[in-house]
């Protein structure tokens, strides 16, 4: 098992350690990108960290041709209730994987960061597993576009949801649902895995209008579709709120298995009421 530590730093050099060497080896310091302004203000804070994290490990290039992807799981991955992905005070941690000239591996890493969370600063990870891969890309790789024949509206009023779907059925691929006053929303997603149990973890990618958010949504049951599907808990001032305002699509990523587009049109006004009765 190999356990490797790069420190990121503009004045001193780099220290790579294998456990399986006696001897550390050294490199020539290479800072780290900060990321742009304009990523800074079109992503969340865990997005924002991944991003940051994957961009230090690659200019440092600790292992010649390794890249470092943090957050991405295996699809063979067993679900947990463990999240995949943690950042507390400037430290994300996790799983992810890394590839390089003997294939891919699954790794848990620990990324420190700037106070801005735009800059890497150490990064320690640890190979866990070969990576499986199947023959086939499964089906559910492929984006999907849902139906767009259905609609936005508001349904409810304590708690009051906002929906995409055909009213008066359970046919709906998006569900957001909040007390009102209360700042604090849910948001039910249409896609699973198999698997998937009540309190498990998965990492969600949402992007819409040019604005990216990172999640990690937790299984709840839901009785409409009779099965375990993520969950996430947002704040009304989210980037999902703001972007999907004027966005055109929502395109949502659950665990890199499951792709699927949402039509943002006519959510504009049900969307704003949404929101207003939220805060």
């Amino acid at each position: 098992m190999m356990i490797l530590q790069t420190k990121i730093s503009r004045t001193s050099s780099v220290a790579l350690c294998l456990t399986i060497m006696a001897t550390p080896y050294t490199a020539s310091a290479v800072p780290a990108p900060i990321l742009s302004k304009t990523v800074v203000a079109n992503s969340n804070d865990l997005q924002r960290a991944v991003w940051a994290c994957e961009a230090g490990t690659q200019a440092l290039s600790p292992v010649k041709g390794a890249r470092f992807f943090p957050g991405l799981l295996d699809a063979t991955t067993p679900s947990s209730a463990t999240a995949p992905l943690t950042l507390t005070a400037g430290r994300l941690e996790g799983l992810g994987q890394m590839s390089g000239k003997k294939g891919w591996s699954n790794i848990r890493f620990v990324c420190t960061l700037s106070p801005t969370l735009d800059e890497a600063k150490t990064f320690t990870y640890k190979v866990l597993s070969p990576v499986k891969f199947s023959d086939a890309i499964p089906a559910s790789l492929a984006t999907e576009v849902l139906n767009d024949q259905k609609s936005w509206y508001i349904e409810g009023t304590n708690p009051v949801s906002l929906v995409h779907g055909t009213p008066q059925t359970d046919d709906r691929d998006f569900l957001a649902r909040c007390v009102p006053k209360s700042g604090a929303i849910k948001v039910y997603l249409t896609k699973t895995r198999p698997g998937f149990k009540v309190n498990d973890a998965e990492v969600v990618g949402v992007t819409a209008g040019g604005k990216s958010g990172l999640y990690v949504a937790r299984g709840v049951m839901d009785d409409n579709q009779g099965a375990v599907v993520p969950v996430l808990d947002i704040a009304v001032g989210d980037f999902l709120t703001a972007g999907s305002a004027t966005a055109t699509e929502l395109q949502i990523n659950i665990g890199a298995q499951d792709v699927y587009t949402i039509s943002l049109k006519g959510s504009a006004e049900p969307g704003t009421t949404f929101t207003q009765s939220c805060k």
